[in-house]
């Protein structure tokens, strides 16, 4: 089915090759696209690909017998900076909020891997073979770590000050000062669960015009994260950042700034109400969904948000294919019909 909108040739395709797919590779495939725009799409995924997904990491740790990171602790093969340096590879997925609590309590001589972590609640470990460090005689070896959700690289300065401010840690802790405590080791946190990206495009068909774009996109992640979640999340952010921008489509509208010395207010985004006043008839619907709807008294996009996709569905003559094409539609403004 081709979707157009203003004479533009809308993707309608995406697809997922099965055969390659892994919880750690995907390959995808998204067509059609005007010329240019799967360059201009494919840049603007990976970059938020890359640097805007929420992933989890280690902030700080303790060991029994360590007091900061430039020592060693006896019956430990590696320093304690060897032991950061490992614990930086540590994935961790936390399914709820975070933070949350990891726990070592090992006795006797030998190898201590990720498997040996106890984690708090619902968290898991995902790389259990990774090597933490080694005993070289049986004792008590204690040790307690903090795994948070963030985004992006934060410093082990930015981890004690607040956890920086894309971080559960941080957004919890706030303006206030962070609890110290004897022997709490910070390090720095790598929370993207993204490795990598590569995009490219080929020509591809549209009735008999060849001069489309097809984007074809290889993501590539650390596991805790499948690579298709990669992608809607990604495509997500990133038609969050546009949407207010559809709400200022008049020439010389501007978007007031903020009074610094007011207390900062996070407001969820709401229809703009001139996106509402819309009439159906600048939609570009069907004629079909057009005369459905006006037999319904629907004649604004006010009118349709309000009703359910139950409701639409019982209208006569209104069928599949319709609530489909007004779905998009209204996806296309940032929209969405009432909840059944």
């Amino acid at each position: 089915m081709r979707i157009r909108w203003r004479n533009l040739e809308l993707p309608s395709r995406v697809v997922v090759e099965r055969d390659s797919l892994t919880p750690t590779y995907g390959r995808f495939i998204i067509e059609p696209f005007e010329r240019g725009f799967g360059h201009t799409i494919g840049n603007g995924l990976r970059r938020v690909l890359l640097s805007s997904l929420e992933g989890t990491a280690v902030q700080w740790f303790t060991i029994s017998g360590a007091l900061h990171e430039f020592q060693a602790v006896e019956g430990v093969v590696e320093d304690v900076t060897e032991i950061v340096l490992q614990l930086k590879q540590l994935l961790v997925k936390i399914p709820g909020e975070g933070p949350v609590t990891l726990r070592v309590d090992k006795k006797t001589k030998g190898p201590i891997s990720a498997g040996d972590i106890t984690c708090e609640g619902d968290a898991e470990i995902v790389n259990k073979d990774l090597h933490i460090c080694t005993l070289t005689k049986s004792m008590a070896f204690e040790m307690r770590m903090e795994a948070a959700r963030g985004r992006g690289y934060v410093t082990a300065e930015e981890n004690e000050q607040g956890g920086g401010r894309h971080s559960d840690a941080g957004a919890r802790r706030g303006q206030r000062d962070v609890e110290q405590e004897i022997g709490k080791i910070w390090v720095d946190s790598i929370f993207s669960p993204v490795l990598r990206v590569r995009y490219g495009t080929q020509d591809t068909r549209v009735g008999k015009l060849t001069d489309y774009d097809k984007l074809i996109l290889e993501i590539w992640s650390d596991g805790t994260l499948r690579p298709e979640e990669a992608l809607a999340e990604a495509s997500k952010i990133y038609r969050k950042f546009l949407n207010p921008l559809c709400a200022y489509g008049s020439p010389g509208s501007e978007i007031p700034a903020a009074d610094p010395m007011e207390e900062e207010e996070i407001i969820e985004p709401g229809p703009d109400r001139t996106m509402l006043d819309k009439s159906i008839a600048e939609m570009d619907l069907s004629v079909r969904s057009s005369n459905c709807l006006e037999a319904e008294k629907i004649f604004t996009v006010g009118d349709l948000v309000s009703r359910s996709e139950a409701e639409l569905m019982a209208v006569r003559n209104f069928g599949k294919t319709s609530l489909e094409e007004i779905l998009a539609k209204l996806e296309e403004m940032g929209l969405e019909l009432a909840p059944n």
